[in-house]
C-alpha cells in the first residue's frame, strides 16, 4: 500500500505534510512521531531486530514493492537470517525467503501495519504491551479496510463507500455524509476530506483505547476525562489543561509555588505560557522541569528521563499532546473547508468531549474496566 500526504499539516514545529496509508490511518511513521514523539529510525534501531529496518525501508517507500524490489529484499534478508534461531525470524519474512521464484501474495499485498506488526516479538515491558495494541488496532482496521482501499485506488469511489459502510469495524469511523460524499466523489482528491474526517475519529478512539489499557495497568480510572475537566466550559487548550492537572497532581496552588517545587529548573516565561496554553510543553523541557538537569542531547540520558518520571505524568502528557495535536488538524481543516458538516472539524472541542467519553465506553465495555 502505497502512503499519501494530505497537503492539511499538523505539526507544532516545522510542518510537514500528514502521512496516511491505507483508506484512512496514519502511516506507521506518522503514528510513532506524532503520538509518541518517536522518529521510525529510532524506533527501528532500538527494536533489536537489525534485519527489520532495510526490510520496513523497502515496504513503506513502494507498498505494494515491485518484484525486483522483493527479489533484491530476499537476497540481503536470505543472508541475514543464516544467523539468526527459526524462532526469531516472523512467519511473514520466512514466507519471504521460502518463497521461488515469485515472491507470495501474502507479502505483495501485505499493508504498512501488517508488515511492522509481523517483526513485533512477544513484549517484555508495559510499554512495549502498548505498541502491540496500539499496532494490533491499526492491522484490524487495515485489514477491514483493504477491499475499500483497491476499490479506492481503482476509482471506483461508489463501490469503496459502500464496502465502508458494510464493514463493522470501518463504518464506526464515518458520519453517513462524509460516506456520501465519498461515493459522489470523481477524483481521489475528493475524497481526502471524509478520509481525514475518519482519521480523527480513529486517533480519538485509538487514544482512549491507550488510556483504557494504561488505566488497567496501573489500576486507576482512565485520565483523559480529567483533563477535559480543567476546560471549564473554555475552549479545550491541552497544554493549559495538563498543566493545571500538573499543579494539582504535585500539590502546587499558584504558578510560583509550582516554579519553587521545582527548583526554577525552567525559566518563568516558558511554564507561564504552558499554563496559559500559548504554547503546548515540549517534552525534553518538561522532563527537566520535572527531575532536574540533563543533557539534551545524550540519547542514554533521554533514555533514563523516561523511565524514571512518573509513569502517570508520562501517560496524560501524551493523552494531552494527542488531544492538541488533533484539535490542530480538525480546526486546520475546518478553516480549509467552513461549510463542512463534520461534527469533528465544525465543532472540534464538542466532538473530542463527547466522542472521547464514547470511546471510553465503549473500551471498558469490550475488554473490562481493569
Amino acid at each position: 500500500m502505497t502512503t499519501e500526504r494530505s497537503q492539511t499539516r499538523v505539526s507544532t514545529g516545522r510542518p510537514s505534510p500528514l502521512r496516511m496509508t491505507s483508506v484512512f490511518l496514519l502511516a506507521p511513521s506518522a503514528h510513532f512521531k506524532t503520538n509518541w514523539n518517536i522518529p521510525m529510525h529510532k524506533l527501528l534501531a532500538a527494536s533489536k531486530m537489525p534485519w527489520l529496518a532495510p526490510v520496513w525501508r523497502c515496504f513503506e517507500s513502494v507498498t505494494p514493492p515491485s518484484q525486483l524490489r522483493l527479489e533484491r529484499m530476499k537476497q540481503r534478508f536470505s543472508a541475514q537470517m543464516s544467523g539468526m534461531a527459526p524462532e526469531s525470524v516472523p512467519e511473514l519474512f520466512k514466507l519471504l525467503v521460502a518463497s521461488d521464484p515469485a515472491v507470495p501474495s501474502e507479502i505483495a499485498d501485505a499493508g504498512h501495519w501488517e508488515t511492522l506488526r509481523s517483526g513485533m516479538f512477544e513484549p517484555t515491558d508495559r510499554f512495549q504491551r502498548l505498541n502491540l495494541l496500539e499496532a494490533d488496532h491499526y492491522v484490524d482496521v487495515e485489514q477491514a479496510s483493504s477491499a475499500a482501499y483497491r476499490l479506492l485506488r481503482s476509482a471506483d469511489f461508489l463501490r469503496a463507500a459502500s464496502s465502508l459502510r458494510e464493514s463493522e469495524i470501518c463504518s464506526q469511523y464515518f458520519l453517513d455524509d462524509s460516506l456520501h460524499r465519498f461515493a459522489a466523489a470523481k477524483a481521489i482528491n475528493e475524497t481526502m476530506l471524509a478520509r481525514l474526517s475518519a482519521l480523527v475519529e480513529h486517533q480519538l478512539a485509538l487514544t482512549a483505547r491507550t488510556d483504557c489499557f494504561m488505566a488497567r495497568e496501573l489500576d486507576r480510572t482512565p485520565f483523559g476525562g480529567h483533563l477535559f475537566g480543567y476546560a471549564s466550559g473554555s475552549p479545550l487548550l491541552p497544554g493549559r489543561q495538563f498543566m493545571a492537572w500538573l499543579m494539582k497532581e504535585v500539590g502546587a496552588p499558584t504558578q510560583e509555588k509550582l516554579l519553587e517545587k521545582f527548583e526554577d529548573r525552567v525559566d518563568v516565561s516558558t511554564v507561564k505560557r504552558w499554563c496559559s496554553g500559548a504554547k503546548f510543553p515540549d517534552p525534553d523541557r518538561l522532563w527537566i522541569f520535572l527531575e532536574g538537569d540533563r543533557d539534551p542531547d545524550n540519547e542514554s540520558e533521554k533514555a533514563a528521563s523516561n523511565s524514571t518520571a512518573p509513569e502517570r505524568w508520562r501517560l496524560v502528557y501524551f493523552l494531552a499532546m494527542r488531544f492538541d495535536k488533533l484539535l490542530r488538524l480538525c480546526r486546520a481543516l475546518r478553516s480549509e473547508h467552513p461549510d463542512t458538516k463534520d461534527w469533528a472539524l465544525r465543532d472540534p472541542d464538542d466532538w473530542m468531549k463527547q466522542r472521547y467519553a464514547n470511546w471510553v465506553a465503549v473500551w471498558r465495555a469490550r475488554e473490562g474496566p481493569r
